[in-house]
């Protein structure tokens, strides 16, 4: 799309839908089918023509099988996602691969053939579900919000410790003459 954009839309004027139809095709055949792609280095409409008698309708094809199980990557917070929904693992898997395995209505996670977690799968999507002993002892993890299933990290920032005096010190150096001109401590 972008390349279309770029180069075909940009500051192109048609008088209807089927001018502006009929000026693509020829931009395609004239134009666009005749680069050189930049990745193959292939000239694109010969490309295009060796491909087509391999390619099939899309309602021809085989649906994909079903595949047993999936590698995920547990989230830095000890999530997996799977089919729009998070699910909690032990925080000590974060960062680490993981298989999902679907069994029914449930899901089971497992590292190096060790089942760490079991959830319900979830029926609609965008929804986290945790089992709160996963995020005991999660590093920086208030208690109040590991239950969320987010993780912030609180930095305080101290201020140096800093000697304090009265005005009246520094009055009575200057007064001594030990403070010179461009010399403060």
């Amino acid at each position: 799309m972008k390349y279309l954009r770029g180069n075909f839309l940009c500051g192109r004027q048609a008088t209807s839908l089927d001018d502006l139809r009929a000026q693509l095709r020829e931009w395609t055949r004239e134009t666009a089918n005749r680069r050189v792609h930049g990745t193959t280095g292939k000239v694109i409409g010969d490309a295009w023509q060796a491909e087509r008698p391999h390619l099939r309708p899309v309602g021809s094809r085989p649906s994909f099988p079903h595949i047993p199980h999936q590698v995920r990557k547990v989230s830095r917070d000890a999530y997996v996602s799977y089919r729009g929904n998070r699910y909690s693992v032990p925080w000590t898997y974060a960062g680490q691969e993981v298989l999902v395995r679907c069994q029914g209505d449930r899901m089971e996670i497992y590292r190096d053939e060790e089942r760490i977690a079991t959830h319900m799968l979830g029926a609609a999507r965008h929804e986290a579900f945790t089992v709160s002993e996963h995020h005991v002892g999660i590093p920086f993890a208030p208690a109040h919000r590991a239950s969320r299933g987010k993780t912030k990290i609180h930095i305080r920032v101290e201020s140096p410790e800093v000697e304090q005096r009265p005005l009246a010190a520094y009055q009575a150096l200057a007064e001594e003459g030990h403070v010179e001109e461009g010399e403060a401590s």
